[in-house]
């Protein structure tokens, strides 16, 4: 414990010395941190003048959204309504998209909260948890909102990119879309959570520096939970900071985060229900004129997604109850069928849900 409460101060002293020397670099004394050019508004980690109020803003943000929110609102309705609309046989145009869905990597809040080894660890977790963000409380970053990736979601993402730069272990066809030399192109979205947007650039960088795509943030796609780590900074502070483990780590790579990253300008959609941000995903995802489409998104928003379009009939697709594992990568077909009435209906095909990368780190 003694030894975390140090490695704690330590990285308060580093994040000092890194603010002191961004500023100084760049002549900034600016009151709500250092913002990096792009579409994104993304600041460097470092002490600000307001951060405190942000956090003060954070704090009840988050109670708020714990106590009046309902992450699943709709999902019952939703499923009633897919099932009266696939009864209408008389279709009279399809199309069809497909989609990988990448899982972000193992966040701070993950870490912290993997029951799996057990309670003991679980209060240990929690209490080093909170000792750290209490160290950052001065700072424009946090470990408890947004949750950025730990360490070992950082090597996840990396370990990825070098499975995607492997010519062995790409020969098969399942994740060639994900590759730098695709010769199709693909649209490429990521939710509006930091670990998310992290574990995409990090696991996609070879293919987005060699082709300088971008990946467009989506509030649609937020985790359906009232947890404080899905508090995204984007929407809740209208600014977001480049998580600390990140820019301490991979520094060269955390300072082109905001040229990748593209808003989709949409209006607030705080108030919509989960069936009707997945609805608004899937005629995004038709406007495109790519056909395939790549996503970093969390696995509770995909589970919920897979039992809301998938055929009901279809009860033994393996991820429409389970969890998919960090970095864990799916792949799976959606069609759009248009009817004669004027209806549309969406579906996720049965028989393409596939898992093509499965994360050993």
């Amino acid at each position: 414990m003694n030894e975390r409460l140090v490695a704690a101060g330590v990285l308060i002293a580093a994040l000092v010395i890194g603010s002191l020397h961004t500023c100084l670099n760049r002549g900034v004394h600016s009151q709500d941190g250092v913002q990096l050019n792009g579409d994104m508004p993304l600041e460097l980690p470092q002490f600000t003048r307001l951060c405190f109020l942000k956090k003060i803003s954070l704090f009840f943000y988050s109670l708020g959204r714990f106590f009046f929110s309902r992450p699943y609102r709709g999902i019952g309705m939703a499923i009633q309504i897919q099932s009266e609309l696939s009864k209408n046989v008389e279709c009279a145009n399809y199309r069809t998209k497909t989609v990988y869905f990448i899982r972000h990597g193992q966040s701070v809040w993950n870490l912290t909260f993997d029951i799996s080894r057990g309670v003991f660890h679980v209060l240990r977790s929690t209490l080093q948890l909170l000792v750290v963000e209490v160290c950052f409380f001065f700072t424009n970053d946090t470990f408890l909102y947004d949750s950025p990736l730990s360490t070992n979601g950082i090597n996840q993402a990396l370990e990825f990119s070098m499975h995607l730069t492997n010519p062995e272990s790409t020969k098969t066809n399942d994740v060639k879309a994900l590759k730098k030399d695709f010769a199709q192109k693909v649209a490429m979205f990521t939710s509006n959570l930091r670990r998310a947007q992290s574990t995409m650039m990090l696991a996609l960088q070879d293919r987005l520096h060699h082709n300088e795509e971008t990946i467009t943030v989506l509030n649609e796609l937020e985790e359906a939970t009232r947890n404080p780590d899905c508090v995204p900074l984007s929407t809740s502070l209208k600014s977001s900071t480049i998580p600390f483990l990140e820019y301490m780590m991979l520094p060269d790579k955390t300072k082109t985060y905001s040229k990748i990253l593209k808003r989709s300008h949409e209006d607030d959609i705080s108030r919509l229900s989960l069936y009707e941000k997945m609805l608004m995903f899937n005629e995004r995802i038709f406007r495109q004129p790519e056909d395939i489409i790549i996503v970093c998104g969390h696995s509770r928003w995909i589970m919920q997604y897979l039992d809301v379009f998938l055929p009901q009939q279809a009860s033994d697709v393996e991820f429409r109850k389970r969890k998919v594992g960090n970095v864990d990568t799916l792949r799976f077909d959606v069609t759009k069928k248009e009817f004669k009435n004027g209806e549309s209906m969406y579906m996720v095909e049965p028989g393409s849900v596939k898992l093509v990368y499965k994360n050993s780190v």
